[in-house]
């Protein structure tokens, strides 16, 4: 078993799962985005094709792969930030999403977290360098959004 399957296991009810992804499904999106997506992501996919995590401070609703390309495709996100690629939102007004292309400085695919109304790589804050580091700290009770801004490079 996976380092993600045992994690999202250990969340219980604080995991609430859909139906898989598919295969074709998730390899069409990672084509029309251009991309191929890091492999722990690929495989949550491929669990759960969205889902909702639930942590006492932090909450975290994953887009379903059939709405990703459309999200990503935004007008205002692909100007505002450009080569991102947002993966979910927090119910609250936020986007999470991977820095592709390591424009932060802090690792390629690293995550982090914005709001709409400052659509800007300057108001992200990091929230991890993998996608099992972020779902641990949302686990732990953090309130990601207290997290510091980062400052572009």
């Amino acid at each position: 078993m996976s380092e993600l399957n045992t994690l999202l296991e250990r969340l219980g009810d604080r995991w609430e799962p859909q139906e898989p992804g598919t295969d074709e499904a998730i390899t069409e999106c990672e084509r029309q985005l251009g991309v191929v997506f890091p492999p722990d992501y690929r495989l949550l996919l491929s669990l759960s094709n969205a889902g909702t995590l639930t942590g006492e401070r932090s909450i975290m609703n994953f887009l379903p792969v059939e709405e990703l390309v459309a999200f990503n495709e935004d007008d205002e996100i692909r100007t505002s930030m450009p080569g991102v690629l947002a993966i979910a939102d927090n119910g609250g007004g936020s986007f999470y999403y991977y820095d592709v292309h390591n424009r932060l400085g802090l690792g390629e695919w690293s995550l982090l977290l914005v709001e709409f109304g400052t659509l800007s790589f300057d108001y992200s804050r990091f929230v991890g360098a993998t996608l099992i580091k972020m779902i641990e700290a949302i686990a732990d009770g953090e309130d990601l959004e207290r997290r510091p801004v980062v400052r572009v490079r």
